[in-house]
């Protein structure tokens, strides 16, 4: 902890980058083209070092980690165009390797005389080390294969198929360092892990044709099927954790299996796989002159790949809209768009993830997890409304004005949420039926914006954005062990939580470029301001222990200020080589009570690093160059 008050660190990371691409054709109809990347950093960033054994002594710090590490991707392709058919293959590959596999620390609780964290005062493993692994080295490839084929005028197909692969296979850490002689007197780790690593392996298949026709005059028609096949190999195995390297790794009795011992040490990894199938309708006919009428529907079903081990089986999303386009006169033109989503699936069970990632001793005795109420809103049901309307005018020929409006609004809902598959515990325990998790989300958005052209070379324009975002979440608060069903009844201990953020942000714009000069320039400013407002309300049962509060409550506002502007060109020296240059002024001010006035021991378990929020200008200049036709 001294270490932290008094020396301090840096955090910075430097990047190298390097790309190389170019194209050739044959002649006729064929075209080469390939592409290198390479990215190179070096430097720190910021990570979470868990020393704590669970959710009492959950000590943990914020502490600087190695970054030093290279991106390498490759990518070739052959193209063949006519005037019916156009084809294209091509294959890209990438690979991540990290130059630092491990971090390793010493427990900083044990370090400090007097205060908070005095020596062997609710620390655990005090004369121990923690490490962890970085980022492991990993691969991918994939052949992809697009086309085109245009039957008759009004009749044309487009397909793509791909197929990667991605892979690791880095060797795992240890389940702990800290054991003899390293570290006297040991944890205790009588069980060797599964396998030598993860051997990770995940297989990606996409499908997508598109129809594009005019069966009859007028009538525009696009029919369109994606197949979306997320295949997750990796191999499932069963891991005896020692927790947050201060604790014994879990005692299996002789004659017993891991099964058989009640540890929330005890996890099976369950990788999550994914197959989608989405089919969409789309058609648009023109209703009177200078008016069309555009409608569509989609349907996606989404299978998980072991739904006995995932909170549903499959879901499915229905997606109806309309659209009214209509340019009035050349002065006047416009749409309003409505579009309606629904998110239906098979039944939600909070326990299934759990039980299956969990031994069954552990889950027969502590019931479960998470909530049953809770529902996950990346999976669970949904309405969805949403609006979106555009009018433009152009009073005169270099001036046009146009106003958009975009709203949406979200309600999460069950099923179930209390129903017979939610009541977990035995009688009279009983869940009561109301949904946890995310309630609602409503978003809306309006921009005003205008363009001038005064002359053909003269292009200006500005813009005026407003946006808000607002969601509400409920839940409930409940302890394990024998106040388990008594808390996670009780409604009393229910708190909900309302989140507003809303940003404006103006700029102004313009560009010079002159047809018949070799080169032209351009600015950019933008300003932008965001406030985010946060406010909770907590039931009966959950009064402050210090200050007695009970009832509504709210943090202070995030808020952050931006102000960008940029200068940019660029100047065709010959046919071949093309120069570009540009100037780009960055100034951020930010107030976040989460991080302002924060010191390294204002947590009672986390040592943070003392990290503000960011506040800073940048000034950045840039130069590059092209060449075509080598």
């Amino acid at each position: 902890i001294n270490n932290f008050l008094d020396n301090g660190y840096g955090i910075k990371v430097d990047r190298d980058f390097l790309k190389v691409g170019g194209g050739y054709a044959f002649g006729g109809s064929w075209e080469l083209t390939g592409k290198y990347d390479y990215q190179k950093r070096e430097g720190t960033n910021l990570t979470g070092a868990v020393m704590g054994s669970n959710g009492g002594n959950p000590r943990a710090a914020i502490l600087p980690a190695p970054v030093n590490d290279n991106t390498q991707q490759f990518d070739v392709g052959l193209r063949f165009t006519s005037d019916v058919a156009q084809f294209n293959i091509s294959y890209w590959y990438s690979k991540y390797t990290n130059d630092e596999s491990t971090l390793t620390w010493q427990n900083p609780f044990a370090n400090q005389a007097t205060g908070l964290w005095q020596a062997g005062s609710g620390v655990g493993f005090p004369t121990g080390f923690g490490s962890m692994s970085l980022a492991p080295d990993n691969d991918f490839q994939q052949v992809q294969a697009t086309g085109a084929y245009n039957f008759t005028p009004t009749t044309r197909l487009t397909g793509t198929f791909s197929y990667g692969v991605g892979r690791q296979d880095q060797t795992y850490d240890p389940y702990t360092i800290n054991v003899a002689p390293l570290v006297m007197p040991g944890l205790l780790v009588p069980r060797a892990l599964p396998q030598a690593s993860l051997d990770g392996k995940l297989e990606n298949t996409l499908v997508d044709l598109t129809l594009t026709t005019r069966p009859i005059a007028r009538l525009n028609l696009r029919l369109n099927y994606h197949y979306n096949d997320h295949a997750n190999k990796t191999p499932e195995n069963q891991y005896l954790y020692t927790a947050g390297d201060v604790a014994n790794q879990p005692v299996v009795p002789p004659g017993q299996s891991p099964n058989q011992v009640a540890s929330g040490a005890i996890r099976v990894n369950l990788p999550p796989g994914t197959t989608e199938n989405k089919f969409t309708v789309d058609a648009d006919y023109p209703i009177a002159r200078g008016t069309s009428l555009r409608g569509w529907y989609t349907y996606l079903k989404t299978d998980y790949s072991v739904g006995a081990d995932e909170l549903r089986y499959d879901t499915n999303v229905n997606t109806l809209g309309a659209e009214l386009r209509s340019r009035a006169n050349q002065l006047v033109s416009g749409y309003v768009k409505y579009q309606y989503d629904q998110r239906r699936g098979s039944d939600f069970d909070q326990n299934r993830p759990y039980d299956a990632s969990y031994t069954p001793a552990q889950t027969t005795a502590t019931a479960f997890d998470n909530l049953p109420t809770l529902r996950q809103y990346y999976v669970a049901d949904y309405d969805q409304n949403g609006i979106k309307a555009n009018a433009s005018l152009t009073p005169s020929g270099p001036v046009t004005f146009s106003l958009q409006a975009n709203w949406y609004e979200r309600k999460y809902r069950g099923p179930d949420c209390g129903g017979p598959n939610d009541q977990v515990l035995p009688p009279p325990a009983v869940m009561p039926s109301q949904c946890q998790g995310l309630q609602n989300q409503t978003g809306q958005s309006y921009t005003l914006d205008a363009q001038y052209v005064p002359m053909e070379a003269v292009n200006l324009y500005a813009f005026y954005t407003w946006s808000q975002l607002e969601q509400n979440q409920d839940g409930r608060s409940y302890a394990g062990g024998a106040n388990l069903a008594a808390q996670s009844t009780d409604t009393n201990r229910n708190w909900s939580v309302n989140t507003q953020s809303a940003d404006n942000a103006v700029g102004i714009g313009g560009k010079y470029a002159p047809a018949d000069k070799p080169y032209d320039v351009g600015f950019q400013f933008l300003y932008s301001e965001g406030v985010t407002s946060t406010s909770s309300l907590t039931g009966t049962g959950l009064i402050n222990a210090t200050t007695g509060a009970v009832g509504s409550s709210a943090t202070p506002d995030v808020k952050n200020t931006l102000n960008s502007f940029q200068l940019f060109g660029k100047y065709k020296y010959s046919k071949n080589l093309l120069f570009r240059a540009n100037y780009w002024y960055q100034q951020l001010r930010a107030d976040n009570w989460a991080y302002d006035n924060a010191t390294p021991t204002s947590s009672n378990n986390v040592l943070l690093n003392g990290q503000q929020t960011p506040n800073y200008t940048a000034n950045v200049f840039g130069i590059s160059f092209a060449y075509t036709n080598w």
